[in-house]
């Protein structure tokens, strides 16, 4: 029986600026919301102080903070992809994973939490995001609906909590180095029939 309630999976490129500032908040939230946590960074080989800063700030988190270094820049998807798999690695009942430009509420992750569901994604309310983002993820909205019969809103939300054992199976499916994991999760979460809600989250520009 697993004894680590939640891990958190964050994926992190040049967030020097506003990661310790989100970081803090995510620990301070979680540490009243779960009975014990970890946070896993997977590092997409920053040319910022990310990981400085990340190394100074971990010992003080009631979580703990673990992170994973990479040799050379991915790209957001894979390196999404390590982190829910590091994530896994811990070994807990439930994994959650936000991106670390900080632009969640830290609070909101609770509401993600205490949906009835197996899987729990953020629907971005006021994306402050361009222009140009904001008509992609339209566009996505309606090829999903169109071509996979998907009807999720926010279909790409980097916001997300999964049980463990369903995101193991479905990170199974996925190739190595996904290029857009939470599409494909997305897709195989519709056809595996599992339950999924999905709940409205607030959304800010990016810190730092």
């Amino acid at each position: 029986m697993t004894e680590l309630e939640l891990a958190v999976a964050i994926p992190v490129y040049n967030e020097a600026d506003g990661i310790a500032e989100f970081l803090g908040e995510l620990d301070a939230v979680l540490e009243r919301a779960v009975s014990s946590h970890g946070v896993v960074v997977v590092d997409d080989s920053s040319t910022d102080d990310s990981v400085d800063v990340l190394e100074r700030m971990g010992p003080g988190l009631a979580g703990g903070l673990h992170v994973v270094g990479s040799s050379s820049n991915a790209g957001h998807g894979p390196t999404t992809a390590r982190a829910y798999r590091a994530a896994l690695d811990l070994d807990p009942a439930r994994v959650a994973q936000v991106d670390g430009d900080g632009q969640f509420e830290a609070e909101d992750l609770v509401v993600l939490l205490d949906a009835d569901a197996r899987v729990a994604t953020g629907r971005r309310l006021q994306r402050a995001d361009s222009r140009h983002r904001r008509a992609l993820s339209a566009l996505l909205r309606v090829v999903l609906w169109v071509v996979f019969g998907v009807r999720r809103r926010d279909a790409n939300c980097p916001f997300r909590v999964y049980d463990a054992d369903v995101l193991a199976d479905l990170l199974g499916e996925l190739p190595a180095d996904p290029l857009v994991p939470h599409v494909l999760l997305t897709v195989l979460e519709e056809r595996s029939g599992v339950r999924a809600a999905e709940v409205p989250v607030r959304h800010r520009v990016r810190r730092g």
